[in-house]
């Protein structure tokens, strides 16, 4: 039960921590518990993320960026992940991100931490 309730507050805090979404061409402050699938997201450098994301782009001129996993596997070491290179330059900039039209398919949900 307190590990329960340790486990409940900690996602309470994280569902009420602030991310940056793009709202009809204007970068919004939104709660992580308002975000919807499919919105695209800013994440800077260092920040924290609490939700699995699809990398459109990055700073990196290869759409290079690094990912800790901990909270998921354990593990500290970074992870390297790539934005596709269909993506990384529609989506390079704020004039870029508002003017881009995209469609992604992508599968549902599913247990398993390494597939996607």
């Amino acid at each position: 039960l307190y590990e329960d309730l340790k486990r409940m507050k900690s996602d309470a805090e994280e569902n009420n921590s602030k991310v940056e979404c793009l709202v009809e061409n204007v970068w919004k402050t939104k709660r992580w518990a308002e975000v919807l699938v499919g919105e695209i997201i800013r994440v800077n450098r260092d920040e924290y993320f609490p939700a699995d994301v699809l990398v459109l782009s990055t700073s990196e001129p290869k759409g290079v960026c690094y990912i800790e996993t901990k909270n998921l596997d354990g593990e500290t070491n970074l992870k390297q992940k790539h934005a596709h290179k269909d993506t990384r330059d529609d989506f390079k900039d704020e004039n870029a991100c508002h003017k881009a039209e995209s469609i992604f398919e992508y599968e549902g949900p599913n247990p398993y931490l390494y597939q996607f």
